[in-house]
Parts: C-alpha cells; sequence; structure tokens
C-alpha cells in the first residue's frame, strides 16, 4: 500500500519542521526531513565555521533532491498510511532559486521525472510566515519569507497542485489545521 504524502513546505523559520515532528508522532508514523537544512548544517560543520555561509551550487541542489528522493521513497516503503514530509524536490526548486537566483529547470525535472515517488498524490501544506522568526543559527531568510510564500503558491497554481495553506499567527492552531487537513485526506 502507498501511503498518503503529506508535504509541509513554507519559508524559513514558519513551523515546517516542528509540525512535522509532532504529527509523526501523532499518526504513528515516519517523517522525512529537508535535506536542504541538512546540507546546509553539513556545510557549516564541513567549514569548522559557526557563520551562515551557505555558498550552494546547482551540483548542491542536484545532490539534495536525490537525497531527498531517495528519503522518501525509503520511508515510503516503511509506512502503512500516511507519510510527513518536511520539504520534497518541488520544493526544492524554490529553494534553489531562493539561493542561486535563478530558477533552474533541472530541479524540477528530478521531482517531475520521480515517477515512483507518486507525486501526483501528494498534499502540500505551505505554512504562512507570519509567526515569529527564530533563528537557530542556521537560518538567513528572514528578509525574504514573504517572497518564497508567494512563489510556491505561484508555482502551486502554475502546475495545479494539491494545496492548503496554514495561515494562523497561533502555533496550537496551526497544528489543528494541519491535523484537520490530514483527517480531511485520509
Amino acid at each position: 500500500m502507498i501511503p498518503k504524502k503529506f508535504i509541509f513546505v513554507g519559508p524559513e523559520s514558519s513551523g515546517k519542521t516542528t509540525l512535522c515532528k509532532i504529527l509523526s508522532e501523532k499518526y504513528n508514523t515516519l517523517w522525512v526531513q529537508e535535506y536542504c537544512r541538512v546540507m546546509a548544517e553539513e556545510k557549516i560543520q564541513d567549514n569548522h565555521s559557526s557563520e551562515i555561509n551557505f555558498n550552494f551550487t546547482l551540483d548542491d541542489f542536484i545532490d539534495m533532491s536525490h537525497r531527498q528522493n531517495k528519503e522518501e521513497y525509503e520511508l515510503s516503503k516503511k509506512c502503512d498510511k500516511i507519510l510527513i514530509c518536511d520539504n520534497d524536490t518541488f520544493a526544492l526548486t524554490i529553494w534553489c532559486e531562493r539561493y542561486l537566483d535563478k530558477y533552474y529547470s533541472e530541479i524540477y525535472d528530478i521531482y517531475k521525472n520521480a515517477d515512483y515517488l507518486n507525486n501526483e498524490q501528494k498534499i502540500y501544506i505551505l505554512t504562512k510566515p507570519n509567526v515569529p522568526f527564530i533563528q537557530d543559527g542556521y537560518r538567513d531568510g528572514e528578509h525574504i519569507r514573504d517572497w518564497m510564500f508567494e512563489r510556491f503558491i505561484t508555482e502551486f497554481k502554475k502546475y495545479n497542485m494539491n494545496y492548503y495553506i496554514i495561515d494562523y499567527p497561533n502555533y496550537d492552531d496551526r497544528l489543528k489545521k494541519a491535523i484537520n487537513i490530514i483527517d480531511e485526506n485520509l
């Protein structure tokens, strides 16, 4: 059985990872981590620095996309009903544009050609950046959170994708809305 996939996307510090962790526990399932974040942490550790200076390349985003897809595929084989994802390769198209100042179709093509992930069945949940920005040592995009939010909406509409928006400025209400979305789609 292929699990229903709920993909949390949005700008930095809008509650995606927190929701993924809580929801995976609530639904007793697994969650896929965000590989853009994983590689950002790796870059800081590799440089033995505490400064945010990621210097991502297109090759980095291609690597992230393959790693993201692999993790999603592997974890989807271990789930019954649902899989929670903190971003996916589609989201990486926007993260790539954010860091490289250009849209690269190569990243979207990796998403589009991953038929084995059943991307057309995914349900996207976009988190609005109307909660406080919390700097955790790995974030550098407070100034473009609104731009990223709008980019997600534009791309969802362009590709006629199934998505919901969580726009409550209260974290408890965000969680309740996410639970309602998941329950309605099971």
